[in-house]
C-alpha cells in the first residue's frame, strides 16, 4: 500500500493546458475516484500519475518518493485500461505472468502469484483459455489479474467497465469493490458513471475543466456540494434547478436572486406530506417514465433551467399534458448564488415559481 500526493500539477498539450494546478493526497489503502464530464482531464490526471504522461510543472510522489522522472515500471503502480489489451495468442496463464516474466521472477513464484490471482478473482479455470474464448467479464478480470500478480503499492483504474452490458458492470463493481477489501490496498480509478463513483469510493473528486471542484465521501458530495457543477453532477438523475428569491441570509441582501437546487426525489406528489410543511410549484407533465419500482415525471415549469423531474415510487397514472403542483420541503432545498457558490443549507429561499402551502 501507498500514499499518493499531487502538488500543484499541471499537464499542458502545446498551448492548451488540460491539468491546472491539481493538489491532493490518497491516502493510504483508500479508494479515491476521480468523476467529471469528458474533457475534465480526469485519465490525463490518472496518466500523471502513472507516469505515462509527462507533467508540465508540480510534482507527483507515490510512497514519500518523488516520481517525477520516473518511469510506470519503477513507481510501484499496475494500470488497468478501458482496453484489455491482452495478448490475443497468449493463454490466460501467460497473459497474466507476461511482466513477471519479463522481470526474471522465479518460475515457481509466477506460478503462484498467477494462481493466488486467479483464485481471488474465481478464474482458475480460465487459465489455459485463450483471451478469444472469454466473455468481455473474463477479459476484464484477466487484465485486473495481471495488474494483481504484479503486487504493485497502487491500483490504477482507467474507466475499466464501460465495454460492459449493464449486468456486468453490476457484477465487476462488487467484484472490485471486494478486491479493495481482500488486498487492503490503495486505488485511483477513473469513470464517468455516477453509480460506479458512487458505490465504490471512499472519497470522490470532482473535476471539471483540469481543476479540482470537490472532495468528499459520496454522501457528503450528494447532501453538501459546494457549487452548482458539483449538484447538477452527483446524482442520477440529476438535480432540478429554479430561479429563486432569497428571504434571509447573512452572505447576500433579501430579495437576492438565487437558483434553488432541488433533487427529483424530494420533489413530493400532492399528498406525500402536510402541506403546511411544503412549498409548491406548478407546471405541466411533458412525458411520464414509468419504470415499475419507481416512475419520473417530467414538468415543464415556468423560469426553471429545463424540464423539472419528480421521481416517485411505484407507478403514475399522470398524462401528459396534465396540470400538477408538486411539493418541495424547505430542508431539501440547495441555495446558490449568481456565481453558483452554494449558501450553508441553513438559508431560507423559495423557488420563483413556488408558494408556501396555505
Amino acid at each position: 500500500m501507498a500514499e499518493v500526493v499531487l502538488r500543484e500539477v499541471r499537464k499542458s498539450f502545446d498551448t492548451v493546458e488540460v491539468i491546472r494546478g491539481v493538489s491532493l493526497t490518497v491516502r493510504d489503502g483508500e479508494f479515491v475516484v476521480f468523476v467529471g464530464p469528458s474533457g475534465c482531464g480526469k485519465s490525463t490526471l490518472l496518466r500523471l500519475i502513472a507516469g505515462l504522461e509527462t507533467i508540465t510543472s508540480g510534482e507527483v510522489a507515490i510512497d514519500g518518493r518523488r516520481c517525477n522522472d520516473l518511469p510506470p515500471s519503477e513507481r510501484g503502480i499496475a494500470m488497468v485500461f478501458q482496453s484489455y489489451a491482452l495478448y490475443p495468442h497468449m493463454s490466460v496463464y501467460d497473459n497474466m505472468a507476461f511482466s513477471l516474466k519479463l522481470a526474471h521472477v522465479r518460475k515457481d513464484e509466477i506460478r503462484e502469484r498467477v494462481e493466488r490471482a486467479a483464485d481471488i478473482l474465481q478464474g482458475r479455470a480460465l487459465l489455459e483459455r485463450k483471451p478469444k474464448a472469454l466473455s468481455g467479464g473474463q477479459r476484464q478480470r484477466v487484465a485486473i489479474g495481471r495488474a494483481i500478480v504484479r503486487e504493485p503499492k497502487v491500483f490504477l483504474f482507467d474507466e475499466p467497465l464501460s465495454n460492459l452490458d449493464a449486468a456486468l458492470r453490476v457484477q465487476m463493481r462488487i467484484e472490485i469493490a471486494k478486491l479493495h477489501r481482500d488486498l487492503d490496498t490503495t486505488i485511483v480509478y477513473v469513470t464517468h458513471d455516477q453509480v460506479e463513483a458512487m458505490t465504490m469510493a471512499s472519497r470522490i473528486v470532482v473535476l471539471n475543466a483540469g481543476l479540482v471542484e470537490q472532495i468528499g465521501a459520496p454522501l457528503e458530495l450528494y447532501h453538501r456540494p459546494v457549487n452548482r457543477f458539483v449538484a447538477g453532477f452527483i446524482g442520477s438523475p440529476k438535480m432540478n434547478f429554479l430561479p429563486g428569491t432569497l428571504i434571509a441570509a447573512t452572505r447576500a441582501a433579501k430579495g437576492s436572486a438565487v437558483t434553488v437546487g432541488v433533487r427529483p426525489e424530494h420533489v413530493l406528489p400532492p399528498g406525500a406530506a402536510p402541506s403546511g410543511e411544503l412549498g409548491r410549484i406548478r407546471g405541466e407533465v411533458a412525458l411520464v417514465e414509468n419504470l415499475g419500482e419507481s416512475a419520473l415525471i417530467y414538468l415543464r415549469v415556468p423560469g426553471a433551467d429545463g424540464l423539472t423531474l419528480c421521481r416517485i415510487e411505484g407507478a403514475s397514472m399522470v398524462v401528459d399534458g396534465e396540470r400538477m403542483e408538486l411539493g418541495i420541503s424547505p430542508t431539501a432545498l440547495h441555495v446558490f448564488d449568481e456565481a453558483g457558490v452554494a449558501f450553508p443549507r441553513t438559508v431560507d429561499a423559495l423557488p420563483g415559481a413556488a408558494r408556501r402551502a396555505s
